[in-house]
């Protein structure tokens, strides 16, 4: 599978993961459907986005090595795409602040961010599993198959998150 998805809340931040890398409550049984997609060599993700919040961070994680440690960050978006979810990797494009890009990327990264309300989700994807797809315009790799950033918006289930709140 191509992405995992967890829910990470921050008074989670401080206790150590499962083996398993992530933890699922019941009242969360699956976390919202992030996606990914490769063009020209950048690696563009859809973070699924809910109105009224603002994904303050983003966090790109070595998978493959299961470290904690941020191979690439971004925070604080200042354009309308960065805004909607629609973030390239590695470049900084749309944010204030970012990492500088690392020298290599690893086979399996974990994407995540923290949103206005201290939340946040991830997903951890195959790089080269998303460069051997073959998407339309505008689509994105997800563990579902192919899905707009319409789509995967939907299924980020705003409504039950905003009633949770």
């Amino acid at each position: 599978m191509i992405a995992r998805t967890c829910r990470v809340a921050a008074i989670l931040a401080a206790m150590s993961w499962s083996a398993a890398g992530c933890a699922l409550f019941p009242s969360d049984p699956a976390g919202p459907v992030f996606g990914a997609r490769v063009e020209h060599g950048v690696i563009l993700v859809k973070i699924p986005t809910c109105p009224g919040l603002l994904q303050t961070r983003l966090n790109v994680l070595d998978s493959d090595t299961g470290s904690e440690t941020p191979i690439w960050w971004a925070s604080n978006p200042d354009s309308e795409a960065a805004r909607r979810g629609e973030v390239e990797l590695f470049t900084g494009k749309g944010f204030r602040h970012s990492m500088p890009a690392p020298t290599t990327v690893p086979h399996n990264i974990d994407v995540s961010y923290v949103d206005s309300k201290g939340d946040g989700w991830g997903a951890v994807f195959n790089v080269k599993e998303i460069s051997e797809q073959k998407l339309s315009a505008g689509q994105y790799w997800t563990e579902d198959g192919p899905k707009t950033a319409d789509q995967i918006d939907v299924l980020a289930q705003c409504r039950a998150q905003e009633s949770a709140s």
